[in-house]
């Protein structure tokens, strides 16, 4: 309607001040092709307000059963010279259940990019000492994931040792897995990580996540949907 009250409006005005004679053929066609294109500019805006409403709904999705998850991250910070450093890990089986969590402060790490690889070697520590047989580990940490999982060395030589590490644990466990995930995603292990870090502690919980975390895993568990690996 409003299309079509601006195109009969123009040719009024070109009539009035150009003295040009509406024609009535000219003016549907223009009508029709302002419709097009404002038709398809509105879809547009309809598909992107779409796909911003689905990567924002996106949550963290468990993996496949049998599999347990790690989801591990570490925080680092460097406050009057002194590096400031910690893990955090959170436990979860196939179906997104807690099993337990655990965070850990350390010294000695020289970079952020340390602290993650190290934040991950910790987490195959554990799955190795819980005698995790199928075992997928989260981090939010792009080049780790690239340095473990391709035959590349994409970060500093100081780090190479470590990752020699942690891809000599996972030829060991055949049915271990290293992927990549959300900052977003894996907010929980990241509170943990920070927590320690500022606190600088190390403590496990396996009855029940700390309250300062208990919202995030929770509101994982209901967004859940349960798969089987085949």
């Amino acid at each position: 309607m409003a299309n079509t009250a601006w195109e009969i409006w123009k040719a009024r005005c070109r009539n009035v001040f150009e003295n040009i004679k509406p024609n009535t053929v000219d003016t549907i066609r223009s009508i029709q092709l302002l419709n097009e294109s404002t038709g398809k500019k509105m879809l547009q805006i309809q598909t992107q307000d779409a796909m911003i409403v689905h990567n924002t709904s996106i949550s963290w999705i468990p993996p496949a059963s049998p599999y347990q998850s790690f989801c591990c991250d570490a925080s680092f910070k460097i406050v009057n010279s002194i590096k400031y450093v910690g893990w955090g890990l959170i436990h979860r089986d196939f179906a997104g259940n807690f099993i337990h969590v655990r965070c850990e402060h350390a010294n000695g790490v020289l970079s952020a990019a340390e602290a993650k690889f190290r934040g991950l070697l910790e987490a195959l520590n554990v799955a190795e000492e819980l005698g995790a047989q199928f075992a997928s580990f989260e981090i939010d940490a792009r080049l780790v994931i690239q340095a473990v999982n391709e035959n590349t060395l994409s970060t500093t030589w100081e780090n190479h040792s470590i990752i020699s590490d942690i891809k000599h644990k996972l030829t060991m466990h055949p049915n271990w897995t290293c992927k990549y995930i959300s900052r977003k995603n894996n907010l929980p292990a990241d509170k943990l990580a920070k927590h320690a870090r500022i606190h600088e502690v190390t403590k496990m919980w396996f009855d029940y996540p700390p309250s300062f975390i208990a919202g995030a895993i929770f509101e994982d568990m209901a967004n859940v949907v349960i798969s089987t690996f085949n």
